[in-house]
């Protein structure tokens, strides 16, 4: 069957909440209405405003807005209780919104770089706040998690095992599915998004085309981005296998190189160089040629030493061009 000639069916309405701290609840009338325009079919849609800023996923990492979920306790935190209480004074019933917009985990990433919590504590806490959403949500629940993105003022241990926690709990959680990538978008100060297309409205978008795709409503392509599907070492070379989504090209920019981190048997290796080989393929040079086991890390930590706009980053050639998946490979 010829994919271009796939019909897909029109989308039935949606009831959303955004949930998570600030760059959930940042999220202006300019970036729901790109929303909604990249939903296209669904028309009806509604989207409705859980989030807190400042609030963490998880007790022990809370700060001054409170935390959704006890993870010893077993039960809800202060902004959880607000999200119930804001969503039921202002919207409707908590349990009419099934399809949960999450951008979270600063806070929690924070207090991982810190040592108060550990990535599987926060995994727990997430995992179990993600039920209780689950069992006061009528129908089909479904969660669409944004990775953590670019903070420049450092974190980059924190970050890292917080998207891992959030990866990790991706491949397991039946009603959690990736939303998309966010280190690439415009930032107005060391942590937050900006407003408008370049930032929380390109996000908006991104997560709109991948819930139509999930849903069945839209193209399931192009909605993910390119990934490195595998990874093997030439001398001081590490020749990196890439995985397109929507695209069948890549760019890469010398600046690239910030996203890549490479440890051989934990010991961090330099990455001196980046290029495109071909299409399908990354090359990275680095400063030494491991002897042991190697991790490549991809979209590394908070990748701090970029700045807030216009970041030179691995992009595929789809028709909406999408930034290079994060994860880690260890051969």
């Amino acid at each position: 069957m010829n994919f271009l000639n796939i019909q897909y069916r029109t989308g039935p309405a949606k009831n959303f909440m955004l949930v998570g701290q600030s760059n959930a609840d940042n999220v202006g009338s300019g970036d729901v209405t790109l929303f909604y325009s990249a939903l296209g079919n669904m028309a009806g849609s509604v989207i409705k405003n859980g989030a807190k800023g400042g609030a963490s996923i998880s007790k022990d990492a809370e700060g001054t807005s409170g935390y959704h979920w006890d993870h010893v306790g077993d039960a809800s935190g202060t902004a959880y209780d607000d999200l119930r209480t804001k969503v039921v004074n202002n919207y409707a019933s908590l349990a009419s919104l099934n399809i949960d917009i999450i951008f979270c985990a600063e806070q929690d990433a924070k207090q991982i770089d810190n040592a108060t919590i550990t990535k599987a504590y926060f995994k727990s806490a997430l995992d179990e706040f993600l039920d209780q959403r689950q069992a006061e949500s009528a129908g089909d629940y479904k969660a669409f998690i944004g990775l953590l993105g670019r903070r420049t003022d450092g974190l980059e241990s924190g970050y890292q095992q917080a998207n891992e926690a959030i990866r990790e709990l991706i491949l397991v959680k039946s009603c959690l599915y990736f939303g998309c990538e966010t280190y690439d978008l415009n930032m107005k100060d060391a942590v937050h998004r900006e407003d408008g297309a370049l930032g929380l409205g390109k996000q908006m978008q991104r997560m709109a085309r991948r819930v139509q795709g999930v849903l069945g409503v839209g193209p399931a392509r192009g909605t993910v981005g390119p990934q490195i599907l595998s990874a093997t070492q030439d001398g001081a070379e590490i020749i990196c296998t890439v995985s397109h989504d929507g695209g069948n090209d890549i760019t890469v920019p010398s600046g690239a190189m910030v996203m890549f981190r490479v440890e051989d048997n934990g010991s961090l290796v330099t990455v001196n160089g980046i290029a495109r080989t071909d299409a399908e393929t990354i090359t990275l040079t680095l400063a030494s040629t491991p002897t042991g086991t190697v991790t490549l890390y991809t979209a590394y930590g908070a990748m701090s030493s970029y700045g807030q706009d216009d970041v030179a980053v691995v992009m595929d050639n789809a028709t909406r061009p999408m930034p290079l998946r994060g994860g880690v490979i260890t051969f």
